[in-house]
């Protein structure tokens, strides 16, 4: 990349081909104010408070930094009298039709507007004239609270919905005095088709999108934020949990993270506080004639073990949410103290280990399956800007619901359960067309799969030319519900696709942790029944004992009453939850765990990039982290298990597990590694 040199106050600066004034400061370390400008968005140039001074000879003129190329030779002045009094001039004029409310307000403490003028001088506006009298909190968002009174107009907002969400929900409206930021029509953010993601909130410099849950209940200042992973789904974001008398006041993206990108979706940003609440199990338990009874940590520890050192056949089965220290520990106990004893984990899939940020190099994207904004949002964002850039995105789904159908360049209307005829076709059409020289062997005639898939045959073979012209191609399947039953042909025929054509491959489903867990030997040995075998086998009665880790019984077996029919023939249930369920109630022993809020650990995304967690609250009542209680069965059930934090855990798995031999677990931060492939 060509360089060159420029003078910033009177400073001698290298600057790189197509760098703004701006960026050419800041990678100089010389600070220019900003406020409609941000970093992860394209420059805006609405407020004009990055004004600087461009000397040419005898003259000057001011020019917006964030927006005006930097070029060899150039003089810039960024601390003049003339750019003081500009910048001071500009806030001044913003602050005449802002609430002059700072004390009462909820952004202050981060309230951009707040520090320029604290930082400029300023204190109130000589401009007095009209001010806007919109309604506050006008709209039934549960997560969003407007007041556009404070808004300053500098489109951020409209930005990071557009340009980072995809969604295109805002827009600036009117002109002039009566410019306000508004959804199409005046409609509400849900009419609107709002995803409630937050992207606004974040990129909000003053308030007025804020988060409304946390509105009112804390100052910024009261707040200790704490950078974590999110475990809502597959993605592995990056997030920064900020804390208030051992509550999650609110949760705000990282900007550092390469799984995100500084993006959350509405269950990582505002649902915390309930996954964590609610229905908690506050104390160990165990069974005493017919009824549970309060007992101590190591009376209960003795009563697992006298159930898992028992006689007769044992099924063990967790939730895909574990981390990957307690896979390891799980897999431990399983093979070294219970004999081997059948097992598997919820939402299980073959891992994939294709980095997001393939996404954008990829020439086209195939996306199928269930809803992608389920499985695993920030794959919905990275197809959605596949589109924007003018990829071919052929997708799958119902065309009304799907959150891609904006992107897609064709859109399919298959149900998702008929996905794997859908793949199955193209990867036919491949072969017949010499797109690919993989075998045809047991594969059917492509009309009869465009047939089943409801898919003209032409258009089938349309799109597979498409994807061979522009390959590499990207291959996204979401599997949220979709795990068991039809998901086992769908990631069988996916991965025969990609197996014959190359590139990027991303298979999510409901599993935060599937490639983790599968990593660290958690998923059953070759023959082994496999999770829906156990099910089945559970509900069959070939089973006397059971032990259950991080997971919904209930949700499995069909519900409560089932449960409970299957668990009151076993000689002897062991439960590890963090809240009530089914099969809690029914359970001979019930170990209260914590969340991943309240713990730590690693987590290995879709990607393959392993991330740490970090416990932002203290555990509830007497839960204690899955890590732990899972040591010290292993240690009650007479093997060695000297683990005193997660960071010895991972230790020990690092040099067993041949993927994670190498790394150390204070390297993981900020970023993650990403396994090396193959």
């Amino acid at each position: 990349m060509s360089t060159f040199t420029l003078t910033i106050d009177s400073q001698t600066v290298e600057a790189q081909k197509g760098d703004t004034v701006l960026q050419a400061a800041q990678r100089a370390g010389i600070h220019i104010p900003v406020l409609c400008y941000h970093p992860a968005l394209s420059p805006e140039e609405a407020c004009r408070v990055c004004v600087v001074e461009q000397v040419r000879g005898t003259w000057s003129t001011l020019v917006a930094a964030c927006v005006y190329p930097a070029s060899p030779d150039m003089v810039i002045k960024t601390d003049s009298e003339m750019v003081a009094d500009a910048r001071r001039t500009i806030v001044e004029l913003i602050l005449s039709d802002h609430p002059n409310e700072c004390m009462i307000c909820n952004a202050s403490g981060r309230c951009e507007l707040q520090d320029l003028a604290y930082e400029l001088g300023v204190n109130g506006t000589p401009f007095a004239g009209q001010s806007h009298e919109y309604p506050i909190d006008p709209d039934p968002s549960p997560y969003v609270h407007w007041d556009m009174n404070k808004c300053v107009l500098c489109r951020r907002c409209v930005k990071a919905c557009a340009d980072i969400q995809g969604a295109y929900v805002l827009a600036k409206i009117d002109r002039a005095f009566e410019s306000t930021i508004s959804t199409a029509f005046g409609d509400t953010l849900e009419a609107a088709g709002c995803e409630n993601c937050g992207q606004c909130i974040t990129f909000c410099p003053v308030d007025a999108i804020s988060d409304k849950p946390a509105r009112g209940r804390w100052r910024n200042w009261h707040l200790e934020p704490v950078a974590t992973t999110c475990l809502r789904c597959p993605s592995g974001c990056r997030m920064v949990i900020n804390v208030a008398d051992n509550q999650v006041a609110k949760v705000a993206a990282d900007f550092g993270s390469p799984a995100n990108h500084g993006a959350l979706c509405y269950r990582g940003r505002f649902n915390l506080d309930k996954f964590v609440t609610g229905n908690r199990l506050a104390v160990p338990l165990v069974k005493e004639k017919a009824h549970h009874a309060e007992v101590d940590y190591p009376d209960a520890l003795a009563a697992a073990k006298k159930i898992l050192s028992a006689e007769g056949p044992m099924a063990v089965l967790a939730g895909g949410e574990l981390t990957n220290e307690e896979g390891f520990l799980l897999g431990r106990l399983i093979q070294e103290a219970l004999g081997g004893a059948a097992c598997d984990f919820a939402g299980r899939l073959p891992p994939t280990g294709s980095a997001l940020d393939e996404i954008d190099a990829a020439g086209s994207v195939l996306a199928v399956g269930a809803n992608p904004m389920t499985a695993a949002p920030m794959l919905t964002l990275a197809v959605r800007r596949a589109g924007r850039l003018g990829r071919p995105v052929i997708v799958a789904g119902n065309p009304e619901k799907h959150p891609l159908t904006r992107a897609a360049s064709t859109l399919w209307n298959v149900a998702p359960e008929n996905t794997a005829d859908l793949l199955g076709g193209l990867l036919r059409v491949f072969i017949d067309e010499g797109l690919t020289d993989a075998s045809a062997e047991g594969l059917s005639e492509a009309a009869t799969y465009a047939s089943r898939a409801g898919v003209p045959l032409e258009d089938l073979t349309a799109s597979a030319k498409t994807l061979a012209q522009s390959a590499p191609f990207a291959l996204v399947v979401s599997l949220a519900g979709l795990e068991t039953g039809p998901g086992r042909a769908i990631t069988e025929a996916a991965t025969r696709l990609r197996a014959a054509t190359g590139g990027p491959f991303y298979l999510a489903g409901g599993a935060a942790n599937s490639t983790g867990l599968g990593d660290v030997g958690l998923a059953p040995s070759e023959g082994q029944p496999d999770f829906d075998a156990l099910i089945a086998d559970l509900k069959a009665g070939a089973f006397k004992r059971l032990l259950v880790v991080g997971l919904d019984l209930a949700a499995h077996l069909g519900g409560d009453e089932e449960t409970a029919r299957v668990l009151d023939r076993m000689d002897g249930v062991v439960v590890l939850a963090a809240k009530e369920s089914a099969a809690t109630r029914d359970a001979d022993v019930v170990l209260p765990l914590t969340t991943f809020v309240e713990t730590c650990g690693t987590v290995t995304n879709l990607e393959g990039r392993v991330c740490r967690i970090r416990d932002a609250l203290t555990p509830f009542a007497e839960s204690r982290p899955g890590w732990m209680v899972l040591r010290d069965l292993l240690v009650a059930l007479g093997r060695t298990a000297d683990y005193q934090t997660p960071s010895d855990v991972f230790l020990d798995l690092a040099r067993k597990v041949p993927a994670y031999q190498g790394l150390a677990y204070d390297q993981l931060e900020p970023a993650g590694v990403l396994l090396k492939q193959g």
